[in-house]
């Protein structure tokens, strides 16, 4: 996994056309499980967009795994370890 600095850096030099197509090789979940760390801070909206434009992977490919990380989110955020009434402080509640 790279860092996004690096990736923005290599993105069009033929390191980075390497990672571009081999994140579009991967099945979408996989792809996301390698790069959902780099776009954390960014919009679910904008998602496919910057991937596509700061990795210069192909839209159709960058889309696919933006809903795959939005996925991922979606079940990070629901896990019950986010749920304070399942915390071990509130068992007796």
């Amino acid at each position: 996994m790279k860092d996004i600095l690096t990736a923005r850096r290599e993105a069009g030099t033929p390191c980075g056309i390497e990672y571009a197509n081999r994140l579009e090789a991967m099945p979408p979940d996989e792809a996301a499980d390698e790069i959902c760390d780099m776009f954390c801070l960014c919009a679910d909206e904008d998602l496919g967009y910057e991937i596509s434009c700061d990795l210069q992977l192909h839209p159709k490919a960058a889309t696919q795994i933006a809903i795959a990380i939005v996925r991922k989110r979606a079940a990070e955020s629901t896990s019950s370890d986010d749920d304070p009434l399942d915390w071990p402080e509130n068992s007796r509640i």
